[in-house]
């Protein structure tokens, strides 16, 4: 430590003036950075505002019937968007095995969603030409 201070004071006293201030800055820069609140900027307001709006559009959790749902069959997910790899069903569970295009991906869970089917995890594998979509299903009771 007694050799910090020596080459401490070693050094001209606007070095050791312009080392303290950057120092300071530094500091006071680190703060400010880990106590900014991004959602109090005026920028952050409209986006909470459509937020808003589109969790309205949501409705309550929960909400989705077996009456309106369509029946799930693996089949359906056969077709120009996505081909059908391999379905193994385990009782109300399932892993489905899809090759699919990127864009193709999001409307696959909404599919399901509309089957009564839930995700319970899934990996997406490089492949060629297309990715390898690999889904653990579960049904959902509406008991």
């Amino acid at each position: 430590m007694a050799l910090f201070a020596e080459r401490w004071c070693d050094h001209a006293p606007g070095m050791r003036l312009g080392a303290g201030l950057l120092m300071v800055l530094l500091l006071t820069g680190v703060v400010i950075f880990f106590t900014h609140n991004p959602g109090n900027r005026p920028a952050a307001v409209p986006l909470k505002a459509q937020w808003k709006k589109v969790m309205l559009l949501r409705g309550p959790a929960g909400e989705v019937s077996s009456h309106l749902a369509k029946p799930f069959s693996a089949l359906d997910f056969d077709g120009v968007k996505s081909r059908l790899l391999s379905w193994e069903p385990s009782g109300k569970r399932g892993e489905l095995i899809l090759e699919a295009d990127w864009l193709a991906i999001p409307s696959l869970f909404n599919q399901l969603a509309e089957r009564n089917q839930a995700v319970r995890a899934f990996s997406i594998l490089p492949g060629v030409p297309r990715l390898t979509l690999r889904l653990q299903l579960e049904a959902i009771d509406d008991d």
